[in-house]
């Protein structure tokens, strides 16, 4: 667009009562005095690039799928240094078997002489009749199946019969494990008076408790009677290693001094533990359970809830002493 500008044209006026007239400079030029497009200049030609060579078809590309890429190879681990280590026996006759013709006498030699004259004697499932009677047991004490389902599951029209089952409610499964299984030891009620109050102590003897452990079938081939001393060689130097209570220094001495009297001692280190234990969370309900185990028992084995190493011997009075 153009600007109009203002300026006094330097010719003298014609006429001194006539003012002078602004002059506008011409207008553009209009469209139609422009040339024609053939006379004007023509837009220089579009580039042109080259253009990328046609991929090949489907079928060269062949039928198989491309060859996965090979993951990278494992790093192998740095082996651990080799740790020497020396043993020492306790020598003499610790833990030597005197009379293995002798029977031991624990409930469980009495559950086995119970059942030679069961109606199968190469049943495994004993005191059970079939692998079904066990299977159902075993599902039901091991996810706690309450007596009234279980029961309810029983009485359901042909369950019993169609499973053949020799149990028809809970109170005769219980039958059957409390008076064909070996039992532990039986819980004895004590009464102390302290202070002008009558005390309640439930406990067990401790020494049928040791029987009972020392008799089980699972932990026969794991008891340890013979001592040890553990030795690790660290570079140049010697040093004592300690493991179980086998392995330490109290039950080494111990085993020496009773050599002296009685050659070919057995000892059986007695653990009792307690813990106070919250029953309810309200009226402050609390306990004190006593457990007990022995060392010749792993720990890695007595550390098992499942297979019941730590015993309850019984539970502390608790007194209201003021």
């Amino acid at each position: 667009m153009a600007i109009a500008a203002l300026y006094r044209d330097p010719t003298p006026p014609s006429s001194p009562s006539q003012p002078a007239s602004p002059v506008l400079p011409s207008s553009p030029p209009l469209l139609s005095s422009l040339p024609p497009p053939s006379d004007r200049e023509s837009p220089p030609p579009p580039r042109s690039f080259p253009l990328p060579p046609p991929s090949p078809p489907l079928s060269d590309c062949g039928s198989q799928p491309p060859e996965p890429t090979p993951p990278p190879p494992e790093r192998t681990p740095t082996p651990a240094p080799e740790v020497k280590r020396r043993i020492e026996h306790f020598g003499n006759q610790a833990g030597e078997v005197l009379n293995p013709d002798d029977d031991p006498g624990n409930p469980y030699s009495q559950y086995k002489a119970g059942i030679d004259g069961d109606i199968n004697p190469d049943n495994p499932y004993l005191p059970f009749h079939t692998k079904m009677d066990w299977d159902i047991v075993s599902w039901s004490k091991s996810f706690s199946i309450g007596s009234n389902a279980l029961t309810a599951l029983l009485q359901i029209e042909d369950v019993k019969d169609r499973l053949g089952l020799q149990f028809s409610s809970t109170r005769a499964l219980n039958a059957i494990m409390d008076n064909k299984l070996p039992s532990r030891p039986n819980f004895k009620r004590r009464t102390y008076a302290l202070g002008g109050e009558q005390l309640d102590i439930y406990m067990r003897d401790s020494l049928e408790v040791l029987c009972e452990l020392y008799g089980r079938p699972d932990f026969a081939s794991h008891l340890i009677f013979v001592l040890e001393k553990h030795f690790v060689l660290m570079g140049d130097e010697e040093d004592r290693a300690y493991l179980d209570m086998h392995t330490g220094t109290w039950w080494w001495y111990i085993q020496t001094r009773i050599e002296l009297k009685c050659p070919g001692a057995t000892i059986i280190p007695l653990i009792i533990s307690s813990d106070k234990t919250q029953l309810t969370l309200f009226r402050n309900r609390s306990a004190y359970p006593v457990y007990f185990t022995i060392s010749n028992i792993p720990k890695e084995l007595h550390r098992k809830p499942s297979l019941q190493g730590m015993v309850l011997l019984g539970y502390l009075p608790v007194t209201s002493l003021t």
